[in-house]
């Protein structure tokens, strides 16, 4: 099947390469008129961008990764949700992993959106301290922050909640309302946050005088 060229769609428009390319990206001066006549063409054509070869050219993919621990989970459902909504917005586009709460698998994945050149990672690590490895050696490559989770011993950017903050403030207020006693029941295995220590894990009462 033969692949239109920009060269064909420039001497179809009467145009020359560059303002064809200006045109269709969207960046540097061209005319209203010339914009669409332009366009007309590509679409008349069937004219698809060379991706890759954009990509060469601008040392760039304008995409981004995503790993998540279970893309069955809502809560990472709506945190990929409202990513790919900033993406879209901003002219990206979003690879999605499911590291299937397996941090070997997680390992795989970020190693493949590695491979595929996007232009920076996100993740929300799946285990505490087994996603370590491969978190920093990905971080070591390419831009990458991590989401909701963090991951000890890494020291890339963290995008979350202040678990010590936010139970200050949760406290404060049972304590406000008359409360004297609560008690806090949670995971088996929490994953750390930065500068937030080993959370205790079950069910931790807690007590004012």
């Amino acid at each position: 099947m033969h692949r239109v060229t920009i060269a064909e769609v420039a001497a179809r428009a009467g145009v020359s390469t560059a303002t064809v390319s200006r045109a269709l990206s969207g960046r540097g001066p061209v005319s209203a008129e010339v914009n669409r006549r332009v366009r007309r063409v590509a679409a008349d054509l069937g004219y698809q961008v060379n991706l890759i070869a954009r990509a060469l050219r601008n040392s760039r993919t304008d995409t981004v990764g995503m790993v998540v621990p279970s893309i069955g989970n809502p809560f990472f459902t709506s945190l990929v949700q409202s990513v790919e909504h900033i993406l879209e917005r901003d002219g990206k586009d979003l690879f999605l992993c499911d590291a299937q709460s397996d941090p070997r698998i997680e390992a795989k994945r970020l190693a493949s959106l590695v491979a595929r050149n996007v232009d920076g990672i996100i993740v929300s690590p799946t285990h505490g301290t087994e996603s370590a490895a491969a978190v920093a050696a990905t971080a070591g490559r390419l831009p990458l922050v991590q989401l909701d989770r963090f991951v000890d011993g890494t020291s890339t950017d963290w995008v979350g909640v202040d678990d010590i903050a936010a139970m200050r403030l949760v406290l404060d207020h049972l304590h406000a309302g008359g409360a004297r006693s609560a008690a806090f029941i949670g995971p088996s295995r929490p994953t750390p946050r930065p500068n937030s220590g080993s959370a205790a894990s079950g069910a931790a009462p807690v007590s004012w005088g």
